[in-house]
């Protein structure tokens, strides 16, 4: 009878440990989300009509925030915090609970951006989630597009949707972005995200059917002085976007003369692969970010 009263005992009192160590690790991810929150302020500290910190302090404040953030994602129970103090971080995850991306850009003065981020990946089958540094190289990436990249060499973007869909026995991740590209453009990414079975992520893939093409990645580049739409619709079950054409034939080569027509264009997926369908037929499309 000691025996099971000893058991019972030990039970209750894991019983009562378990809820205080996953509270008291909580704390220290609460205590880091603080410290983050100070210095995005800081960094983005603006008046009404401006930033004002210069390149170098940005540079500074994102270097200590950049590590303070890999601290805190060290933290198994990061993965499940909402960090919702962190407004000038995006942060996603995915449908399936598996994924977990959080993302930041910095604009400087010459009008350029560079994005920063962080992937979280929870592997199924070891039971254990990994984070991953993203580092952006799109500055100096010819033909982004047929590139397949790693987190130290990343097409940079902010990212505002994710979708998982399966292709046998692996889980494929869309991701759709926004890419401020300079004083003149900006772009829209279409991108895929896998992983391996080391739970190593992966960027782009040959799945993008178009023009006799096989992309790795989708990039709309537009003039700054238009909206484009890059949204997934529900509705059509693709992902749809504004076509865009210029003002006039004579302009056609001068990307700067384009805008959405009223039109929309699209992929849909059939089997493994993402099918350009030009003119989908949509209704009322949702606007993205």
């Amino acid at each position: 009878m000691q025996r099971y009263k000893t058991i019972y005992v030990l039970s209750f009192l894991i019983f009562l440990i378990s809820p205080l160590r996953a509270q008291t690790a909580y704390s220290e991810v609460a205590t880091y989300e603080d410290e983050l929150k100070v210095l995005f302020d800081s960094m983005f500290l603006r008046n009404e009509i401006r930033f004002l910190r210069t390149d170098k302090e940005k540079m500074e404040l994102n270097e200590n925030l950049t590590t303070i953030f890999r601290e805190a994602l060290e933290k198994k129970e990061s993965f499940d915090y909402p960090f919702n103090k962190l407004v000038n971080c995006g942060i996603l995850k995915s449908p399936d609970n598996r994924v977990k991306i959080y993302n930041w850009n910095l604009r400087f003065s010459d009008g350029s951006y560079r994005y920063y981020g962080f992937i979280q990946y929870y592997h199924p089958k070891l039971n254990e989630v990994f984070t991953w540094e993203l580092t952006d190289a799109s500055d100096s990436m010819p033909e982004p597009e047929t590139k397949m990249l790693t987190e130290k060499q990343w097409f940079g973007a902010l990212y505002y949707y994710i979708m998982s869909y399966g292709e046998g026995k692996k889980t494929n991740y869309i991701l759709l972005g926004w890419d401020g590209n300079n004083h003149f453009t900006n772009k829209k990414i279409v991108e895929l995200l896998s992983f391996t079975d080391e739970g190593e992520p992966r960027f782009g893939k040959s799945v993008f059917k178009i023009d006799n093409k096989t992309l790795k990645r989708y990039i709309i580049e537009y003039p700054i002085r238009v909206t484009v739409a890059l949204v997934y619709d529900e509705k059509v079950d693709a992902i749809v976007w504004d076509h865009l054409s210029p003002d006039n034939n004579s302009k056609k080569d001068d990307i700067n003369f384009y805008g959405p027509d009223g039109s929309y264009d699209g992929f849909k997926l059939n089997g493994n692969k993402w099918f350009y369908v030009p003119e989908i037929y949509v209704v009322n499309p949702k606007t993205d970010k």
